[in-house]
């Protein structure tokens, strides 16, 4: 029995925060392979390393990098980028902001993102949209 092989996506099912002045919230759940989840996280730019816990489905064993963007305000979005690698990424939200953002664990069905702001920022808060898809055995005979 040879089983099939289905590729999807995640949708986020909760949060949490790494400090308690800071507040997560989804905002939006990805719909679709080409969906963004949309997190907000209020409070979250500092100059000491703060975290963020995306919990999702459950993708199993083959379940590779992530695709990320970010934004100060919800409308105006880094470049995407994937990521596979704890490496904290610099990179720059707007262009007098920028932010070290990579991962410190990542599971099959949760994330912890970690960021560091490098300079100032007028707005404290951040937005984050995030992406995930894996491989599932469906079963199925071929």
């Amino acid at each position: 029995m040879v089983s099939g092989v289905v590729l999807v996506f995640v949708t986020v099912l909760s949060l949490w925060t790494s400090d308690l002045g800071m507040q997560a919230t989804i905002v939006q759940q990805a719909g679709d392979l080409e969906g963004w989840n949309v997190i907000r996280v209020e409070n979250a730019l500092s100059r000491t390393r703060r975290a963020v816990v995306i919990r999702h489905e459950d993708l199993g064993p083959l379940s590779p990098g992530y695709y990320i963007q970010i934004s100060q305000d919800g409308e105006r979005w880094s470049g995407e980028f994937m990521k596979q690698y704890e490496e904290e990424t610099p990179f720059i939200a707007d262009p007098d902001i920028r932010l070290f953002v990579g991962h410190t664990f990542l599971y099959p069905d949760r994330i912890q993102l970690a960021f560091r702001l490098d300079s100032s920022a007028r707005n404290p808060d951040l937005w984050i949209r995030f992406k995930r898809h894996g491989l599932i055995e469906t079963g199925d005979d071929h």
